[in-house]
């Protein structure tokens, strides 16, 4: 009955798996690349929809006002921050970089932190340092626009002097 039926060659079949390979390979790289390009699309969206809010620690005399004071594992920082931007922020958190034998990272929600385009607004926050030193604050504007909320990241603070 099947005598009389040659099969494929080895080599053909070969070529055609090969293909089939390089086929599927190239369809998901396909999909790969669109997705990096939503994430091109949202970091572009966000550095245009964070540059009208600009957060800045307020200077008299050239000089920064923010200091800390350290006692034990706790550091009291005290700021004044200014909205110079044309946008309202909505709420704020601080990035607080830590450094010790294990260098640490927290992010503090700030409450009662909302900052009308113009405006400003002073505070001291206690920090547990857990025995580390404080190294850089960021400070992180919460702004809603419509139906959407973003976070708006400004420079990081590295000078902070003692009070």
């Amino acid at each position: 009955m099947f005598d009389s039926k040659r099969g494929m060659s080895p080599l053909i079949a070969t070529i055609l798996l090969i293909a089939f390979a390089v086929s599927i390979g190239a369809v998901i790289m396909s999909y790969g690349n669109l997705y990096d390009e939503v994430d091109d699309v949202d970091k572009v969206d966000l550095e245009v929809f964070c540059k009208d809010v600009d957060l800045e620690v307020y200077d008299i005399g050239g000089e920064s006002q923010i200091c800390k004071t350290t006692t034990g594992e706790k550091d009291l920082v005290t700021f004044i921050l200014i909205n110079k931007g044309s946008k309202d922020i909505d709420g704020l958190q601080m990035l607080v970089s830590l450094k010790g034998a294990v260098s640490s990272v927290q992010v503090l929600e700030l409450s009662s932190s909302s900052v009308g385009s113009g405006s400003f607004i002073e505070r001291q926050i206690s920090i547990d340092n857990k025995g580390k030193t404080l190294v850089q604050l960021q400070f992180i504007s919460i702004v809603s626009d419509g139906s959407e909320t973003k976070k708006c990241f400004s420079t990081p603070i590295t000078e902070i002097k003692d009070c």
